[in-house]
């Protein structure tokens, strides 16, 4: 009967299976001392513990009290929850103290993870608590906090939160002021012997003035500051720009890139420079081999969520399947790509869509419609299990204005595309990822994402701070913005944007709903 698990939560699961040879209309469930009957090939499991392995079982009932002995199961974790009450209670110059309260349910371990300018790291631990050491004084690291079920595999949602280390100067001032205070003190005494028979006023020490030290990492700005640090980072031919993308370039290579490498998988990877790292890495179900998970493709955060996007290589006549399923089991309905298919007499990504329909083995896809403009075209797809017979929607948002390693004429069309792929990501997407490629997936695929999240700082928090995205962005797949002119061409685009919001002789349309009229007799479902 072919039994799968899909949309495995803390607390629920939900089983699929096809229909067996014969006449049978009814399936019996069995999982622990539960049981349960349906006459449809899917049912979801309720009430579960977190971080849990349950084994469930199928049974085909082929009449009145008789029931096929045999059945298909399936084993599996369920999520571990999510850790709470998360505190940093001691922080030095190079280290920082956390505990928190582990989740309801089931565990094995938790992964730690610290993000900062030049020194990253992760680690595991048992406890409710872990001492990070090893750290940069004055700088602010990003703490990511997840739950591991048993299979050492099955993470929770993580929880981040993030601080500064103490400055050096912070330390060296405090004591400066207590070195101070004592001679002070003394003075004071000394003064009292001396002068026994005159009053004395006491005298107290000033306080000291702690100053904190902003690591280069911290390069957040107010809205209204940042135009003059454009103007100073722009100078002698984007100097400032140049040194601050050169101090990124080895954000995050430390760390593994294990399965990318195994044999079997190589022939998966597009280039063998850009390798998903171990810990982000985008995971598919097991079918047979344990390296049928894997896919070329890491989980990047974005301002709403820590997974928000996929980034993903071009898909390789040997990944078109592994592509849909990613794009099944993710739950996707936006996909972004940036890339044609053919550049400059070069193959840079796989034609995955058909005109028609197509099988890519268990999933179907039918192209409904296409839409052709000057710098984009959209395409939606119908894509159906056809062993579930379910059936979904997905949009695909198809920049075609992009030079490869290069960036698009203006910066005007990039934010147009970005609010058009935002609108329905905001519509069908919230709890879903996106998936965003181009060819190698790291490029125009780390610019359009920073984008993104560049505009939600701006709109919601009044500030920029686009070294801390692809900063964070690096600690998840390697090479994000990988040229030194997409990185420019993102500061030009909050420089245009900043502008535009006030006034200043710059008309961008990101903001206006222009740019969707043209889609409003589209008709796009979800399902």
């Amino acid at each position: 009967m072919n039994l799968t698990a899909v949309n495995i939560t803390t607390s629920s699961v939900l089983l699929n299976w096809t229909k067996p040879n014969g006449q049978s209309s009814r399936y019996r469930v069995e999982y622990e001392d539960k049981n349960m009957t349906t006459e449809n090939t899917s049912i979801k499991i309720n009430d579960l513990i977190p971080g849990a392995q349950y084994t469930f079982k199928v049974f085909a009932v082929l009449a009145v009290h008789v029931t096929d002995g045999r059945a298909n199961q399936i084993s599996l974790y369920t999520k571990p929850g999510v850790i709470s009450n998360l505190k940093i209670t001691e922080t030095t110059t190079s280290s920082m103290f956390l505990t928190w309260d582990g989740p309801v349910g089931n565990r094995s371990f938790f992964k730690i993870q610290w993000m900062g300018d030049k020194t990253n790291g992760n680690s595991t631990t048992t406890n409710t608590s872990y001492n990070i050491t090893g750290l940069t004084a004055g700088v602010n690291y990003t703490l990511d906090i997840t739950a591991v079920a048993a299979d050492n595999s099955t993470e929770g949602d993580s929880v981040v939160t993030s601080k500064y280390t103490n400055s050096l100067q912070s330390n060296t001032l405090d004591i400066v002021g207590i070195v101070l205070g004592v001679i002070g003190f003394l003075f004071i005494i000394t003064l009292i012997l001396f002068f026994y028979s005159r009053r004395q006023t006491k005298k107290q020490c000033p306080d000291i003035p702690i100053q904190t030290i902003r690591n280069k990492v911290n390069t957040g700005l107010r809205i209204e500051d940042y135009e003059e640090h454009f103007k100073q980072k722009h100078k002698d031919s984007n100097c400032g720009f140049a040194e601050e993308y050169e101090e990124l370039k080895t954000v995050g290579t430390a760390q593994s890139k294990n399965i990318a490498l195994a044999v079997e998988n190589q022939p998966k990877n597009r280039y063998s420079n850009v390798l998903p790292y171990d810990a982000s890495r985008v995971k598919l179900s097991v079918r047979g081999s344990p390296l049928d998970d894997y896919i070329n493709a890491n989980y990047i955060p974005g301002y709403n969520s820590r997974k928000e996007f996929i980034a993903a290589q071009g898909p390789l006549p040997v990944t078109v399947n592994e592509f849909w399923r990613m794009v099944w089991e993710k739950n996707v309905f936006t996909i972004v790509m940036l890339t044609r298919c053919n550049e400059m007499g070069r193959v840079k990504c796989e034609k995955y869509w058909p005109s028609g329909t197509n099988h890519y083995q268990n999933i179907s896809v039918t192209t409904t419609s296409e839409i052709d403009l000057e710098s984009w075209t959209i395409r939606d797809f119908r894509i159906k299990n056809v062993k579930t017979a379910e059936t979904r929607y997905v949009r695909q948002f198809h920049f075609t204005a992009w030079p490869d390693h290069g960036v698009p004429q203006t910066t005007e069309v990039l934010i147009d595309f970005r609010h058009l792929v935002r609108e329905h990501m905001n519509q069908y997407s919230r709890h879903s990822p996106t998936v965003v490629h181009c060819s190698a997936g790291v490029g125009r695929t780390g610019t359009f994402i920073a984008i993104d999240h560049l505009i939600f700082q701006i709109e919601r928090d009044s500030m920029v701070d686009i070294y801390r995205i692809v900063n964070d962005m690096r600690m998840h797949r390697p090479l994000m913005v990988q040229t030194e002119e997409q990185y420019v061409y993102i500061h030009q685009c909050a420089h245009d944007i900043i502008r535009s919001n006030t006034g200043t002789n710059i008309d961008l349309t990101y903001e206006n709903t222009e740019a969707l009229s043209i889609y409003q007799n589209v008709k796009f479902q979800k399902m």
